[in-house]
């Protein structure tokens, strides 16, 4: 196993850090992701510079890797969530939070520090919230380097940066800076990636930095304990060890902090009887290279689904239905089916903007959730796409339509009437965790 396994201090925030620190090195995790501000570093504090050459020298008696991450929900204003972000029109907090970010993590010895783009506001078209994004992204890829840390954009659902390929699109754009590299949420892979967790890693591929580690379902943006949703870690895990990633694989619950001790304690043991489903064993594969009748090579996808019902069987029924999937057939039970891995995501430029069909699940469930208690977790309201279509098509995720309630398979939709007035903060896209 070439990474190692780590937990959020978003998912600590009842323990003072030292106490955190120490639970996690009791149930064997060697790294933690330090998420800065309340409660445990804060980057405003008068002696913050002392506090974090503490936390230093104690990370390095302790042996454990760090990564820095930015997502504090109220650090930067008391009464918006996230806000400001880098796509605002005035962004100053968020940058000088992140220059702050990036000299702890140079104090740290960070592997990185992860941030994300923000959901674009009302008064912001996606285009300025694009300039705006790739403007500051420059001043920050430059400020990092001068300083040796290592920035690690990650997609966010409902962001402007989505996906893995918005994310590798925004790099191009950029000029491939080689300071900043990618972070990959699993758990949003289930939400969000056309290609699934195993297409997403892929895309990212050499330019993965940072990884963190929960479950999810397709309908809603909300992190999960390991078993509670849809994804397929041993899929994730598999395509980890074949792009030879070799960084911090963090669990991220960052609502679950009331659990936690039991919950690390759960979610390495998922960690590892999944790494162990996922490692294929060298002797097979240096011997024996999966082949057709004919002799022909098998497709990566096929070749995969081999190894990995050669180590656990059970496997064999969802990788059946996720081939069906991979040959364009469609499945018979949508919101459960997985979806097929491939070797990569289509670019941007080559994705049709749907004129028609179904919203996606999550956005509906979270519009209808708006103003119940849920929507204070982790998904707020989504009332309409963070891309706009192009001229003359009408956008399938928008705020006029009706959702529907969950189904089951077999059942009828429920239709939940006009959706309910937005309270949220944000009002398009969702929030991140």
């Amino acid at each position: 196993m070439n990474w190692t396994w780590g937990y959020g201090t978003n998912g600590f925030t009842d323990h003072p850090l030292p106490s955190a620190l120490d639970v996690l090195q009791h149930h064997g995790y060697g790294a933690v992701a330090l998420t800065l501000g309340h409660p445990h570093l804060d980057p405003f504090a008068s002696d913050w510079r002392e506090q974090s050459e503490a936390l230093a020298a104690d990370l390095r008696r302790r042996g454990l890797r760090v990564v820095v991450e930015t997502g504090a929900r109220y650090l930067l204003d008391p009464l918006r969530k996230h806000r400001p972000t880098l796509v605002d029109r005035d962004a100053a907090s968020r940058m000088a939070f992140l220059r702050r970010a990036v000299e702890i993590a140079a104090i740290l010895d960070a592997e990185c520090v992860s941030l994300w783009s923000g959901v674009v506001p009302d008064d912001v078209s996606t285009d300025q919230a694009r300039v705006l994004l790739e403007e500051r992204l420059v001043e920050l890829a430059a400020f990092a380097a001068d300083a040796g840390v290592t920035l690690a954009l990650e997609p966010e659902p409902g962001m402007l940066v989505e996906t893995v390929a918005d994310a590798l699109a925004l790099r191009a754009r950029l000029g491939h800076p080689a300071n900043l590299g990618l972070t990959v949420d699993l758990g949003h892979c289930v939400v969000v990636e056309p290609d699934g967790v195993v297409g997403a890693l892929r895309a990212a591929g050499p330019l993965l930095r940072n990884v963190q580690a929960d479950d999810m379902l397709p309908t809603a943006h909300e992190h999960l304990p390991f078993g509670e949703g849809e994804l397929d870690l041993d899929a994730a895990l598999s395509t980890l060890r074949e792009i030879d990633y070799r960084g911090v694989i963090a669990v991220e619950l960052p609502r679950h902090a009331h659990a936690a001790p039991e919950l690390a304690a759960s979610s390495m043991a998922a960690l590892v009887a999944a790494g162990e489903r996922s490692v294929i064993a060298p002797t097979r594969s240096a011997v024996e290279t999966p082949s057709c009748g004919d002799g022909r090579p098998l497709h990566p996808w096929t070749a995969l689904a081999v190894e990995q019902v050669r180590a656990d069987a059970a496997r064999a029924a969802r990788l059946f239905a996720a081939a069906g999937r991979e040959v364009g057939r469609d499945p018979s039970r949508p919101r459960r089916s997985p979806r097929p891995p491939t070797t990569s995501p289509a670019p941007l430029s080559s994705r049709p903007w749907p004129t028609a069909g179904p919203t996606r699940p999550w956005r509906s469930r979270c519009t209808a959730a708006a103003t119940t208690p849920s929507a204070a977790g982790c998904c707020a309201a989504s009332t309409r796409s963070s891309r706009p279509p192009p001229p003359g098509a009408t956008p399938v995720w928008s705020s006029s339509r009706t959702p529907s309630a969950p189904t089951t398979p077999g059942s009828s939709p429920r239709p939940l009437g006009p959706s309910p007035p937005i309270t949220s903060t944000t009002t398009r896209g969702v929030t991140a965790c």
